[in-house]
């Protein structure tokens, strides 16, 4: 029993094989960046006092504890609350308010925002705490011309007039 066992698990090793690398895989498809203009799309306003849609829950403080910042959201509204000690910041998109941006920090002065239009498409900030600026910014998207080569094939959208639509 233990002879028919070896052959057959070898059988299923062999046709199993290597994992073929798919050019059409999303999961392996990499965003390109191209920069953004300072503020061209990160609106970053004072505020005079928190907001009501800032729950305390969602508070997130620096590594040395010195500045925190809240997620804020309603119905329609999206924006990242910083306190920097002395003054508030609000860092919202402010034509794509009803979209989520979201915030964490990378160390104990730079924190990272990032935006997303749609699943594909995107633009992220690293803002400087001590010098209230922008440092970094870029647009991200992902390759959709590779992915709209991979249409047509099985699985995938079908190829014009492969719908039975008439000619």
């Amino acid at each position: 029993m233990n002879a028919l066992l070896i052959p057959l698990c070898f059988g299923i090793l062999a046709v199993q094989g290597a994992p073929v690398d798919d050019p059409c895989d999303p999961l392996k498809l990499r965003p390109s960046y191209s920069p953004l203009e300072d503020g061209e799309v990160l609106s970053v306003r004072p505020l005079g006092e928190l907001p009501d849609s800032c729950p305390a829950e969602t508070r997130s403080w620096s590594k040395g504890k010195a500045f925190f910042f809240l997620q804020c959201s309603s119905p329609g509204d999206n924006r990242v609350v910083l306190s920097t000690g002395n003054r508030l910041l609000q860092f919202s998109v402010e034509d794509y308010r009803w979209r989520p941006i979201t915030a964490r920090w990378i160390n104990e002065k730079l924190l990272y925002l990032e935006f997303s239009w749609n699943p594909h498409a995107g633009a992220y900030w690293v803002f400087d705490v001590d010098k209230e600026g922008v440092v970094v910014s870029e647009r991200w998207l992902e390759d959709i011309l590779v992915l709209q080569g991979c249409y047509g094939r099985e699985n995938d959208q079908p190829e014009e007039g492969a719908n039975g639509g008439g000619a």
